[in-house]
């Protein structure tokens, strides 16, 4: 369950910091939902320590795709 927490933790200051650099509601909604998706998948297949590593890819990303579609 802490590993649970921590990603609730992250993801809640990338939608924060999401929110914050690109206050597009539709965007900041489809990848919230893209987040809450990939977090559910990742704690479903690997419940260990490597879900800290593919969430920290999954961050990069994210942001990466921020990044793209930012105007």
């Amino acid at each position: 369950m802490a590993v649970v927490t921590a990603i609730t933790i992250v993801t809640a200051m990338t939608v924060a910091t999401i929110v914050t650099v690109m206050p597009n509601m539709a965007d900041v909604a489809v990848i919230a939902i893209i987040a809450v998706i990939s977090i559910v998948a990742i704690v479903t297949v690997i419940a260990s320590m490597a879900t800290v590593t593919v969430m920290a890819a999954v961050t990069i990303v994210t942001i990466m795709t921020i990044a793209t579609y930012h105007p």
